[in-house]
């Protein structure tokens, strides 16, 4: 009789990550140079401007643990600066 193993979460995790990997690293370049042509260079600097994103919001949950961006923003800015810039916020990811 054959024996029905089973995978914890992080062996799946690592499949996958090997499967996906691989797979992005020799379709991306492609795509992207389909629609920049000669500004693919600029790829990569938007990827790392990215990741100063996340290393910033990841930054601005430690600093103010529990709190909304709006509210951090109040508490970093003062109470006026921070609900206009709470306000920008809002519009931006309501339009």
């Amino acid at each position: 009789m054959i024996e029905k193993g089973k995978i914890s979460a992080f062996q799946l995790g690592k499949m996958i990550y090997l499967a996906i990997t691989p797979t992005a690293i020799l379709t991306a370049p492609g795509i992207t140079y389909k629609f920049a042509r000669q500004d693919l260079w600029l790829s990569p600097i938007w990827a790392f401007s990215g990741l100063i994103a996340v290393f910033a919001a990841l930054r601005l949950h430690r600093l103010y643990p529990g709190q909304n961006i709006v509210q951090a923003c109040e508490r970093i800015l003062g109470r006026f600066p921070g609900k206009i810039i709470g306000g920008a916020y809002w519009l931006f990811y309501l339009s």
